[in-house]
């Protein structure tokens, strides 16, 4: 049966040729099937001290100054890239371009990461919810997606806990204060009995001020979660004077 199935998947990239998460290539016969030579070359997970809270890279291992001025009710973020460039085109490929199954690909680089980094694990995964008719207008969650990906990984056991109750504004499209106010009460627990006592994944797409995670965080903690961790794909990193806009 495994011989049968490796044919079968062998046929289908003959015919319908695996293409590059970032820019679309058309990928070698046989060869790795998410990336093309010359992104493989530059998506690289992120190396080196990072922020002991959120994961974004600075000079030493300490708090960065974002973490450090806010009241923050996770634990720890764990965020396997910069959000620019070939990683910031997969991710819009995922959101946008009905590409869902790239997910798979940031499933595994997340995986390692999050264990290399110290995560000992967690008796649920769950992810950062969209209101229906947004979900109904993509026509699934990539964030949901991500988070039954990472639970077949043995990150923990995969379960809705939130729903969005309120219609927020899009987080990038307004000031940074604003940003807290506009997903206050944006988040209900689906059944807080099993909430309580939990140790808690929660996965995004995108880490990029925090304060969807933490609103979320803050929900299930009051909820009776024992704790909660972050695990994103892409963080911004607002100190990188290169970032792409």
């Amino acid at each position: 049966m495994k011989y049968l199935t490796k044919a079968i998947e062998l046929i289908l990239e003959l015919i319908y040729p695996n293409r590059c998460i970032c820019c679309d290539e058309v990928l070698e016969f046989g060869e790795d099937p998410w990336l093309c030579h010359g992104c493989a070359e530059k998506v690289k997970p992120i190396t080196g001290k990072v922020c002991r809270v959120c994961g974004v890279p600075i000079a030493a291992n300490d708090i960065c100054s974002d973490c450090s001025d806010k009241k923050l009710y996770f634990k720890r973020a764990y965020c396997a890239f910069e959000y620019k460039n070939e990683v910031r085109q997969a991710i819009h490929n995922i959101k946008f371009n009905n590409c869902p199954r790239y997910l798979k690909y940031f499933a595994d680089i997340l995986c390692s990461y999050a264990n290399d980094r110290g995560f000992e694990g967690a008796d649920i995964v769950t992810f950062v919810p969209m209101r229906p008719k947004n979900r109904r207008k993509r026509g699934y969650n990539q964030s949901e997606l991500l988070a039954k990906e990472l639970a077949r990984r043995g990150m923990g056991e995969f379960m809705p806990l939130l729903l969005k109750v309120k219609d927020t504004k899009n987080q990038h499209d307004i000031a940074k204060e604003e940003r807290r106010k506009n997903l206050k009460n944006a988040f209900a627990p689906i059944d807080p009995d099993k909430i309580k006592g939990k140790k808690i994944l929660l996965a995004d797409d995108i880490y990029t001020t925090g304060s969807t995670a933490n609103e979320c965080a803050k929900t299930l903690i009051k909820a009776g979660a024992q704790s909660v961790e972050v695990i994103c794909i892409a963080i911004v990193n607002k100190r990188d004077p290169n970032m792409d806009k």
